[in-house]
């Protein structure tokens, strides 16, 4: 993430660089995603992107859908409660992407002001 952040600062200097942190899989039903160890790692992969400094803007994806208390998506945005199949309680529903979505700071969207010359 550092060198590619330093790359994009170096060629476009006016841009805002926006991290984004990653929404929890406790609980998900994709063999794959879900245990413990990876979870592990989610966390302090968020923790960085969230305190580093390296970003100008944080959109807290996982502070907006995580349930704090059992680890997993909030029960309001796991997808049986809306339209479709039950999921996989790895992507949220359309709630639970609404909130994220209203999560991100619309004012870092903005271009960096340039010193005036």
């Amino acid at each position: 993430m550092k060198d590619i952040v330093g790359r994009i600062r170096a060629r476009r200097p006016d841009l805002r660089i926006i991290g984004a942190t990653v929404t929890t899989a406790l609980g998900a039903t994709n063999a794959a995603h879900g245990f413990p160890e990876q979870d592990q790692k989610r966390r302090a992969l968020n923790d960085f992107i969230r305190t580093s400094g390296l970003f100008d803007g944080v959109a807290d994806f996982d502070k907006a859908t995580l349930d704090a208390q059992t680890g997993s998506l909030k029960p309001e945005f796991v997808p049986e409660s809306t339209t479709g199949g039950p999921g996989d309680k790895l992507h949220p529903n359309r709630a639970g992407y609404l909130a994220m979505g209203m999560a991100i700071d619309l004012g870092l969207l903005k271009l960096k002001q340039q010193p005036k010359r």
